[in-house]
């Protein structure tokens, strides 16, 4: 006799169709799948095709839960015609939201979405330059010689993610100073993110500055200048630092130093562009605009080439457009007034050389330190002779009669030269 009988089919479906409700109700609380999940670091996740938690420029926010419209909520919702909407009552339970893992469920009326993975981090909408002339100058074939004799230093700023990007990026630096002598690096300001630094002893120190740039490899002087996110922290930890690792000097938020190649004096004058731009009632903005003031009057070297965060012109289609104004209106007299060669500015997180033939010197824009993931989208204007994203550095090489700007790519690859003579 068969101790184990076999079901019969019309056992096995009275069975699944007793069991078939609670399927049903088990599912109703376990979201579908979720396939696409992308930071921005700008500030957007993406969760789907339609779900979005926005956020300011490398601040994760913090774990939690909300109702929308809470005081302190994050802006999160479903993306329709280009806006942000929630239905009343909508929930955002957050576990996780940072570049390793993002952790969420939101429940959104009848619409529930829920993810638990490593997030894609990338620009949503990729930068691109608009507007470029068919003609635009292509990559070219080869750099200029170098010479030990030479003067050679490199320019980038808007890094201070801490992330693959501008790890990228830093990396073909040290290909580059691998092949060619680099006397120093410019840094252009927004280097220690998100908030700058507490003391000098802060972890955005070793997260952004000391494990990014080989310091074997990149054992040369780091002359900074001061951005937007130094400022929300200590700015006298930015001076101090320099006590601690000789590569990053800063003997002030304001300040010059000269280099000599072929017999020729360079001057660099680093300008602490945020508070120049700031309220000319505060003494801090007025020591600031004096400190460069009193660099330029005292100055006698054969080039001058002043340096900061800010541009005085840019197309970058998300760089801060008043305070550009206001920068340019105070400070480009000045510039003017003492015949300024180069103005070399990283704010704008893309590549550019602008020559206005006014009151601005040529210009560069040298903010692609962060790499493809913060790059921003870029105008071809008028007065444009370069314009690229995705990040990049740029590089500078003085022969004796010649200064040759080279803008390079995230990798280090060559993209433009441009050739300046006095």
């Amino acid at each position: 006799m068969d101790r184990n009988p076999k079901p019969t089919f019309a056992a096995l479906f009275v069975a699944a169709l007793l069991a078939w409700p609670c399927a049903i109700s088990a599912q109703q609380d376990v979201p579908a799948p979720v396939t696409a999940v992308v930071l921005d670091p700008t500030g957007v996740l993406r969760v789907g095709d339609d779900f979005e938690v926005r956020f300011p420029l490398l601040q994760w926010p913090a774990a939690g839960a909300w109702q929308t419209g809470a005081e302190g909520a994050p802006q999160f919702g479903l993306v329709r015609d280009g806006e942000l909407t929630a239905p009343a009552g909508a929930t955002l339970e957050l576990r996780s939201l940072t570049p390793e893992r993002v952790a969420l469920r939101a429940v959104l009326g009848d619409r529930t979405v829920a993810v638990d993975a490593a997030p894609e981090l990338r620009r949503i909408e990729p930068p691109r330059v608009i507007g470029a002339p068919p003609d635009r100058p292509r990559p070219p074939a080869g750099l200029p010689a170098t010479e030990p004799e030479n003067l050679l230093f490199v320019a980038l700023g808007s890094g201070g993610t801490g992330l693959p990007g501008q790890r990228r990026v830093a990396d073909g630096l040290r290909r580059f100073a691998a092949r060619h002598p680099v006397d120093f690096v410019l840094l252009l300001g927004d280097e220690l993110g998100p908030q700058g630094v507490a003391s000098r002893g802060d972890p955005a120190w070793l997260r952004c500055f000391e494990s990014v740039y080989d310091p074997q490899a990149l054992a040369l002087p780091f002359y900074a200048a001061v951005g937007d996110l130094e400022h929300r922290g200590d700015l006298p930890a930015l001076v101090e630092y320099g006590v601690l690792n000789l590569r990053w000097t800063m003997p002030d938020l304001s300040y010059s130093f000269e280099a000599e190649a072929h017999g020729v004096r360079f001057a660099f004058i680093a300008m602490d562009t945020p508070a120049c731009a700031g309220n000319t009632r505060d003494a801090y903005t007025r020591r600031a605009q004096t400190l460069v003031a009193h660099a330029l009057e005292t100055c006698h070297a054969d080039w001058r080439i002043v340096f900061g965060h800010d541009p005085l012109l840019s197309h970058d289609l998300e760089g801060p457009v008043d305070r550009r104004d206001v920068l340019r209106l105070r400070m480009a007299p000045w510039l003017e007034r003492y015949h300024v060669d180069l103005y070399i500015a990283g704010g704008d997180r893309s590549l550019q050389l602008i020559d206005s033939a006014g009151d601005v010197p040529l210009q560069v824009v040298s903010g692609g330190a962060g790499g493809p993931e913060v790059a921003s989208p870029v105008a071809w204007g008028e007065d444009t002779l370069f314009a690229a994203t995705g990040g990049g550095f740029t590089s500078f090489r003085f022969d004796g009669e010649t200064l040759f700007v080279v803008f390079h790519d995230a990798d280090g690859a060559p993209l433009f030269v441009h050739e300046l003579r006095k």
